[in-house]
């Protein structure tokens, strides 16, 4: 049996693709998988004739898949025509076709019949936002097995109205040997578990919104790690599916949750409220949060790039809560800072003038215009951007359900936000 691949492995297949009402014509080909790049399928045919591949239109729901490598059958869903060229010198023709999602082990008749009862996902990080570090034995100078056995292998089990679903979290420990002894393999994981079969992209539109809820409460990019799914009826013989589709490459595979904004046992008894708040509103909620995770993460962005996103993600915030427009962005943005509690407002250091002075710069670099005697520049803009990311996170948190002085402690205890605390020029 070959190795199992990751989202962040890259593969290839090799062998014969036909489509499931036309057996007959068959095409050499290799499927290729790599992160960023997606699923590219090359195909020849000597004739220079693809036949009824693309008789109709640039787009084929299934391809099916004879290959040399083990699992053997394989399943390519949402196939489209990238680009097709005729070799005159060899008299081969050759289409190349990317599609959405390959299915290792599985020939599928119908489109119809790729619906999925359940998904299973991992995440980058997802080990270290669920739970803290292993229980470590002084004296012993190891891990202790008989607490780790103890507390891992749990779940967590959560309603989610707005979806018609349940989410489970997953954590296992698995007992391992290798050349240097026994090894303790721990697997976090979340599955999504709707009332109703639904199709793969309707599932990954579930997993991609939860991604970005991790990624905000960690405070890191997390990218989906591995996918599979229980294919439902009429395909009662298949079970389990490995899923495979394009991704962005982490930033990090791990991160300790020392290192993250609101892991998830600081959620506490909000987790369910928040996992509820978040897919009532994903589509809105997910603007303002990949702004913000756009800024944390992009350290080739201009700082008044970031600045005028985090005043674009504020303004998102603003439309998603129930204030209304004031009519300019200062008092958008004073009416949201005063939305907040007075302490954590302290916390923010988030006061009349440095309010004005983002205003001012963000209009200055939008409208261009006369020049603002208090537009932020060099360490006083750094410190600006510092500031405004804990206050779409604080802004997003209260949207979310979770209370002010959680998001307080959150602050207290990480310095995922870095400048935020450091003074500005006027201040000092």
């Amino acid at each position: 049996m070959s190795e199992i691949f990751t989202l962040y492995d890259e593969f290839s297949y090799t062998g014969y693709w036909w489509l499931p009402n036309d057996q007959d014509n068959r095409w050499w080909g290799s499927v290729t998988c790599k992160p960023e790049a997606g699923i590219v399928l090359e195909l020849f045919a000597e004739t220079g004739d693809f036949g009824s591949l693309l008789a109709s239109s640039e787009f084929v729901d299934l391809l099916l898949g004879e290959v040399q490598e083990y699992p053997h059958r394989i399943t390519l869903l949402g196939n489209s025509l990238i680009r097709g060229r005729y070799i005159t010198t060899t008299k081969i023709s050759t289409h190349r076709l990317r599609a959405d999602y390959l299915l290792p082990g599985q020939r599928f008749r119908l489109p119809n019949d790729i619906t999925s009862e359940s998904m299973t996902v991992s995440h980058s990080s997802l080990r270290g936002w669920m739970r803290s570090e292993l229980p470590y034995n002084k004296e012993k100078k190891g891990i202790e097995t008989s607490v780790v056995f103890e507390s891992l292998n749990e779940r967590q089990v959560f309603e989610i109205p707005a979806i018609k679903s349940r989410l489970f979290l997953f954590e296992e420990i698995n007992e391992a040997e290798d050349a240097s002894g026994s090894l303790l393999m721990v697997e976090n994981y979340i599955r999504v578990v709707p009332d109703l079969p639904k199709s793969l992209d309707w599932f990954r539109e579930q997993t991609d919104s939860l991604r970005v809820l991790i990624a905000f409460l960690a405070g890191v990019s997390v990218e989906n790690k591995w996918v599979s799914g229980r294919i439902a009826e009429p395909n009662p013989e298949y079970s389990v599916v490995r899923i495979y589709h394009s991704v962005q490459l982490p930033e990090a595979d791990e991160i300790s949750n020392s290192y993250m904004f609101f892991p998830l046992k600081h959620l506490d008894k909000w987790a369910s409220g928040v996992f509820q708040a978040w897919f009532a509103r994903s589509e809105k909620l997910q603007v303002p949060v990949k702004l913000c995770l756009d800024v944390n993460s992009n350290t080739q962005q201009a700082p008044e790039q970031k600045l005028l996103k985090l005043v674009q993600a504020l303004e998102s915030c603003r439309k998603i809560s129930s204030i209304r427009d004031r009519g300019s962005n200062i008092r958008n943005l004073k009416a949201l800072r005063d939305s907040l509690s007075e302490s954590l407002r302290g916390d923010l250091k988030l006061d009349d003038d440095l309010l004005n002075s983002i205003a001012n710069t963000r209009n200055y670099h939008m409208h261009s215009g006369n020049l603002p005697e208090d537009l932020l520049e060099g360490p006083e803009l750094y410190i600006a951007i510092a500031r405004l990311v804990p206050f779409v996170a604080a802004v997003l948190c209260k949207e979310l359900g979770i209370p002010d002085y959680a998001m307080r402690k959150a602050l207290e205890r990480t310095e995922v936000y870095g400048l935020w605390r450091r003074p500005l020029l006027r201040e000092q």
